[in-house]
């Protein structure tokens, strides 16, 4: 696997089936309560706009639209997070 494919598969296996997995917890937490907060709110638009975030990178790694360079420094971001997240 090289950088490219595993960048693609850090985005779509790992963070973007974070984000849903985020929102989801959000939506039960509200459907249990049975009240929204503008906190929720903020929380939710907050994931949503990460998500696209991550689409369009993927989007742009597809069509080869990302320099190799940039690929390396974000497999080392997103790893990173992802191993402090597991830490947690």
């Amino acid at each position: 696997m090289n950088n490219k494919e595993k960048l693609e598969d850090i985005i779509e296996n790992v963070l973007l089936l974070d984000i849903s997995d985020a929102i989801d917890e959000i939506f039960e937490k509200i459907a249990t309560s049975k009240n929204r907060s503008s906190e929720d709110e903020e929380e939710i638009k907050e994931y949503r706009e990460l998500k696209t975030e991550f689409e369009e990178l993927l989007k742009d790694l597809k069509a080869d639209k990302v320099e190799s360079e940039e690929i390396d420094e974000l497999i080392e971001e997103f790893e990173q997070m992802i191993f402090s997240d597991d830490m947690e």
